[in-house]
């Protein structure tokens, strides 16, 4: 793996890592200040925290398996743009 590359990759772990913890925080604010107490704010965080990366995981596996939005042929992408190269002199 490339140093640039590398580097790309920690970026996104700590970025995905932060914004975790930014999403349970906003959970765990959102709740306190609609009356729940700070342990039940706290509950909901954690709970929050573990359940919403596996909702995304099924989500996320659900639409590669069953959502296809573009549907081209090996053909079809090898010969892309070919209708469109002007005749030589």
């Amino acid at each position: 793996m490339q140093l640039k590359e590398k580097s790309a990759l920690i970026r996104h772990i700590l970025k995905t890592i932060s914004y975790r913890m930014l999403g349970t925080l906003t959970t765990v604010t959102t709740a306190y200040l609609l009356g729940a107490s700070l342990e039940l704010s706290s509950i909901l965080g954690i709970v929050e925290l573990i359940v919403k990366p596996l909702i995304y995981f099924i989500h996320e596996r659900f639409w590669y398996k069953n959502i296809r939005l573009y549907e081209t042929s090996k053909s079809e992408s090898i010969h892309a743009g070919e209708g469109t190269r002007r005749p030589g002199p």
